[in-house]
């Protein structure tokens, strides 16, 4: 077995990954491990060194050493390779899909002996996965801003979110989008969509309290547009998980389960995939059950 430990040092404050590199290597060499310490060196880095790993079809174990984004590459690049199992070792500012396990993912030595568990993965039409959640809207937009509030001193990943959702707050908000969930057709003038295999973004913020990672299904979260006295209604009940429970909830928010989605504008729209934020006018989602396997310490 081969453990390869994907070091993002751009990733949290104080390059948190990049510190515990002498401990993997002594943790390796008590176990007279095959260790490799991989420092990543940009974007899209992590995808091609994780499949030229899996490529060569030999066990491996695949340890993202970053935050959701650094994820988000390691399992984009293991995808659908049966030799290959992907570890979290959370070193970034919002770290939000570890929130789904009640797991020690910080305790290193454990991570050698972590037990291996399938996990569903949201496939793409441009080709990328989606290990935790998509979002369109006002959380796509707070994501994007939330990148500029994380480079102030002493702004973590729940303070930058929340500085970005106030300045997100006073800018025109919503956009029409026209969804294919299942083969049922509607539209609808939405706040925010989120799309989840995870539960949680923004450092916290249980949007889709109900998915589930190995259930074999996606979870769609839309919330209507509504006024801004509103919107601070729902807030707090949005980040606890529990706004669906709510007379707001059950009036604004369209809650399903799917297997496949597509969503398109008449205008280019923000879609946030793991934390990374392109542009879209149309996009295709496909849940993948069991596509890889995720080690639980």
């Amino acid at each position: 077995m081969k453990y390869v430990f994907f070091i993002n040092p751009a990733a949290g404050k104080g390059s948190p990954a990049v510190r515990m590199i002498p401990v993997l290597e002594r943790l390796a060499a008590a176990r007279s491990a095959d260790c490799e310490i991989y420092r990543t060196s940009g974007a899209g880095d992590a995808v091609r060194h994780a499949r030229a790993l899996c490529e060569r079809g030999e066990p491996v174990r695949l340890y993202a050493c970053g935050g959701d984004g650094t994820l988000h590459e390691v399992v984009t690049g293991a995808a659908g390779y049966p030799n290959a199992a992907v570890g979290i070792i959370p070193c970034g500012s919002g770290n939000d899909f570890v929130r789904c396990f009640d797991a020690p993912f910080r305790d290193l030595a454990r991570q050698f002996d972590a037990a291996e568990r399938p996990l569903d993965l949201i496939r793409l039409s441009d080709g990328r996965y989606c290990v935790n959640m998509a979002n369109i809207g006002f959380d796509c937009d707070v994501a994007a801003e939330m990148h500029d509030f994380k480079r102030l001193p002493f702004v973590g990943g729940s303070l930058a979110y929340l500085l970005a959702l106030v300045h997100v707050f006073v800018q025109p908000m919503g956009c029409h989008l026209r969804f294919s969930c299942d083969g049922e057709d509607f539209e609808s003038d939405c706040l925010l969509t989120a799309l989840g295999n995870g539960r949680y973004c923004g450092g916290g913020f249980c949007g889709v309290p109900r998915a589930l990672t190995d259930d074999g299904a996606m979870d769609l979260s839309i919330v209507r547009t509504m006024p801004r006295p509103r919107i601070l209604t729902l807030l707090g009940k949005y980040r606890a998980g529990t706004h669906l429970e709510t007379a707001l909830g059950k009036t604004h928010v369209r809650y399903q389960r799917c297997r496949s989605l597509r969503i398109s504008a008449d205008r280019p729209f923000r879609l946030c995939i793991d934390g990374e934020i392109t542009v879209q006018d149309e996009i295709a989602f496909t849940l993948v059950p069991g596509a890889t396997r995720l080690l639980i310490p």
